[in-house]
């Protein structure tokens, strides 16, 4: 039986999407989805030697509760600052070889970000931001007999988009 970890390694671009309130005192209380869908390398033993396979992926859909502090500066520049948990949605895809299938598992996670927001009208904002996402590993992720299990990591990003005030 080989032991297989899973380690994402290659950039990509993802959807985010949040809905959430603000409280008087420039403090926001937000749900957000985020996905990642990099291509992962998929590192294991066979006969006690070690070897990779290139090529699969490892699409990761994440759920989190954010709590955010925005920095009022009296200009139309906002800074932020925040975090969240929640859980992380998992899903392993081999792409290649004998046994090509999927298989999925979840765990939990947590982020911390920072960014700045320019007021483009009343109700409406563009922010850039950084992220950094902990994504709980160990997870088993059963598929045949080899038991891939995802490693523990820190995913980062740069955000940028619009907020909308409804």
């Amino acid at each position: 039986m080989n032991i297989r970890r899973i380690v994402s390694n290659q950039k990509t671009i993802g959807p985010n999407i949040a809905i959430g309130y603000i409280f008087p005192g420039a403090w926001r209380l937000e749900g957000e989805y985020l996905g990642l869908y990099p291509t992962a390398t998929n590192k294991f033993k066979i006969l006690g030697r070690k070897t990779w396979n290139d090529g699969e992926q490892v699409a990761t859909n994440l759920v989190q509760l954010n709590v955010i502090k925005d920095i009022k500066t009296n200009s139309k520049f906002t800074p932020y600052i925040g975090g969240g948990l929640g859980f992380a949605f998992s899903q392993y895809n081999v792409m290649n070889g004998v046994h090509k299938g999927s298989a999925s598992g979840t765990t939990f996670a947590g982020q911390g970000k920072a960014g700045i927001s320019y007021e483009l009208s009343k109700d409406t904002s563009f922010y850039l931001g950084y992220r950094i996402v902990w994504i709980n590993g160990g997870n088993t992720i059963d598929v045949w007999s080899d038991n891939p299990k995802t490693g523990d990591h820190l995913q980062q990003s740069v955000d940028a988009g619009i907020r909308i005030r409804l």
